[in-house]
């Protein structure tokens, strides 16, 4: 029993390192990052950013190699990798499926540090939308697949 307990308390010392914690912690932004740029989501180090306040915000950076998106909470970095897309790779994301991605295939360097506060006044699209499709008399998946692609 002495034996298993060292066994694990050594796994967790050495096998379980700060790097895998912050890919568990951000995996859904990862995840995003992924779907939007496929195979670019190890170019981004995904972080936390110290919330003051009431204030939600981001910051960017580039450190490496790698672009750096640290935020107050995940809505934040989402906020924060738009911003990369709009002002480094000069490409939207619609909510619209058929509308392309275009991404340059090397991503850009963030030459300074952007840090910005975040104002979201509205964060009811995603909640509504089902609702109302069901409402219409669709069966909850319609309208949202042809805006998100969203199964």
């Amino acid at each position: 029993m002495k034996q298993l307990s060292i066994g694990f308390l050594l796994f967790l010392f050495f096998g379980f390192n700060s790097s895998n914690a912050n890919e568990l912690k951000h995996r859904n932004t990862y995840q995003l990052i992924n779907r939007i740029l496929p195979g670019k989501s190890s170019q981004f180090i995904i972080g936390d950013l110290k919330k003051e306040a009431s204030k939600e915000a981001f910051e960017l950076s580039s450190k490496n190699g790698k672009i750096i998106i640290n935020g107050t909470n995940e809505l934040a970095i989402a906020k924060g990798f738009n911003w990369y897309l709009n002002n480094y790779c000069h490409t939207r994301v619609s909510w619209y499926k058929a509308d392309p991605i275009i991404a340059p295939n090397v991503l850009p360097m963030v030459d300074t540090t952007v840090m910005q506060e975040c104002r979201f006044e509205k964060r009811f699209f995603l909640t509504i939308a089902p609702l109302v499709t069901r409402c219409c008399g669709g069966n909850g998946t319609t309208g949202k697949e042809s805006l998100t692609g969203w199964h």
